[in-house]
């Protein structure tokens, strides 16, 4: 393998080829898909409202501050 020049003394390697073409998705996706799809829409609705009201720039303005300062209280 071509790899193998380049590995340190002692690495092994346990996998070489390629990857099951035929499968598309995993048993884990089955729950990160639905996760990061409801994630990403409260992200959008919540920048959309931030926008439209025009509060965004203030917002941003004081998460920047309050990070910066060590103000950020919970």
């Amino acid at each position: 393998m071509k790899v193998q020049t380049e590995m340190i003394s002692g690495e092994k390697v346990y996998w070489a080829g390629m990857p099951n073409p035929k499968v598309i998705f995993h048993s884990d996706d089955w729950t990160a898909i639905p996760f990061t799809l409801i994630w990403t829409g409260f992200f959008v609705f919540g920048k959309q409202m931030l926008w439209v009201s025009g509060e965004e720039l203030r917002v941003l303005a004081d998460r920047t501050y309050l990070w910066r300062y060590g103000e950020f209280r919970f």
